[in-house]
């Protein structure tokens, strides 16, 4: 079992303005530069410098800004993942939920209701997503295992609440902030948070 230090990406102008991202490459904005020093400084303080660890980032901008602050303070190469992307939204993406409200009632309905999840025109089906974002947790769990370390994991919000559903249950709800830390030990069968 390895563990995961998981870490959601700094803010962007589309999470302030609270518009889907999806697999749109939106850049950190200078509030989300700020967030990625802090949570590079908190890591270095918790990991130190040069630790045994592996420094794992979805390959979306956002996502790679922040993991670049962290791989300055600890001394640590970034190998990126496309299977630690945030969850695919198709036609919703780059569009608030209140311009979805008024464009597809019906679907963003049944999409934040719960009783359709992929009922967005587009959308990665949720199993799908899910199936990959906890894949990727445990391939990289793999590979810190193998090398008797631990693993720096800096991805998205979808996939630290499929990270944290498979933890703690399916019917827990999440709010995951920008640069939220999370502790996960994780191996091929199972996925526990850590306090």
């Amino acid at each position: 079992m390895a563990r995961l230090l998981v870490v959601r990406h700094g803010e962007t102008d589309w999470n302030r303005d609270r518009r889907l991202q999806g697999h749109v490459d939106v850049p950190l904005n200078a509030v989300g530069l700020d967030q990625a020093e802090a949570v590079a400084a908190a890591l270095l303080e918790e990991l130190g410098p040069r630790p045994r660890a592996l420094l794992v980032s979805s390959d979306l901008a956002r996502a790679r800004e922040t993991a670049a602050r962290i791989a300055a303070a600890l001394g640590l190469p970034v190998r990126a993942r496309a299977d630690l992307r945030e969850r695919a939204y198709g036609q919703a993406e780059g569009r608030t939920w209140d311009e979805l409200r008024r464009e597809l009632p019906a679907e963003t309905e049944a999409h934040r209701s719960g009783r359709d999840p992929d009922a967005l025109p587009g959308v990665e089906p949720l199993a799908a997503f899910r199936a990959r974002a906890l894949g990727a947790a445990r391939a990289v769990a793999a590979k810190a295992d193998a090398a008797r370390a631990a693993a720096v994991v800096v991805t998205h919000g979808g996939v630290i609440k499929a990270l944290l559903e498979a933890a703690l249950g399916p019917d827990k709800r999440f709010i995951v902030g920008n640069t939220a830390l999370y502790r996960f030990d994780v191996d091929a069968a199972s996925v526990a948070r850590v306090v």
